[in-house]
């Protein structure tokens, strides 16, 4: 049984072993984006990007009504052979404002030559990049969860955290982000630097609320108790 609806979007899961729950994709070159039961975090199906070796996008997107608040979260499990070049980078998923970059997330080699990812690099609008290494491994699946408000001031930015650590990798709500709104968010291989031929990125279970963070993964009708994430992200309002 899949996930309940998120009343934003979702869930986007592959499980019509296809990518028509997204509005549209982008495929530059010789690469793919699409449905495999290779891709799965649960269910049947996942999504698969996968690099042409020439070309930096391979990609869903999703389509929003230019919201000035919203929460998602993705999935995804990184190839374990990946090598990125030095200082390079390949994002797994963008929020963004039409050509504008409100946030994007993706694993990052700091080294000085081509190297396995050694970090998660996270930045934005009104955000510097953020380079933490918490729960950093690769053939492994992992869920970022994303917090972003446009605000009325200083009040703007995002809060994100990595599977259900209580510790965000980025807290930054003191941005006057007053000038954007949401209206499309991409999943797969975006905005990176080229890699290799057949290097991937797997995606499964994208979900979008108004209300969050969303955290684990939940089949429709189980009983849980309060999520971490939920319970650390009330008591910091509080």
């Amino acid at each position: 049984m899949a996930e309940a609806a998120g009343d934003i979007f979702g869930p986007i899961n592959a499980e019509t072993g296809d990518t028509s729950q997204f509005n549209s994709t982008t495929v530059e070159g010789t690469g793919t984006f699409d449905a495999h039961a290779d891709a799965l975090a649960h269910g049947s199906y996942g999504f698969r990007a996968i690099a042409d070796g020439t070309n930096n996008e391979f990609r869903g997107n999703k389509t929003l009504s230019d919201l000035t608040e919203i929460y998602f979260r993705v999935y995804f499990n990184i190839d374990p052979n990946m090598l990125l070049p030095a200082s390079g980078g390949a994002f797994v998923c963008a929020l963004m404002d039409g050509s504008t970059t409100l946030l994007r997330f993706g694993p990052r080699n700091s080294t000085g030559g081509a190297a396995a990812p050694n970090q998660w690099y996270l930045s934005g609008q009104g955000m510097s990049g953020v380079l933490p290494t918490t729960n950093l491994t690769l053939d492994a699946w992992h869920y970022l969860d994303v917090h972003w408000l446009a605000g009325t001031g200083a009040d703007g930015g995002a809060t994100a955290w990595i599977d259900a650590n209580a510790t965000p990798l980025i807290n930054d709500v003191d941005n006057n982000l007053t000038a954007y709104a949401a209206d499309g968010l991409r999943v797969g291989i975006t905005d990176a630097s080229v890699l290799a031929e057949g290097d991937y990125v797997y995606i499964d279970d994208i979900l979008g609320k108004t209300t969050g963070p969303i955290g684990v993964y939940t089949e429709a009708g189980a009983g849980a108790a309060i999520p971490i994430l939920a319970h650390y992200y009330r008591m910091m309002r509080d």
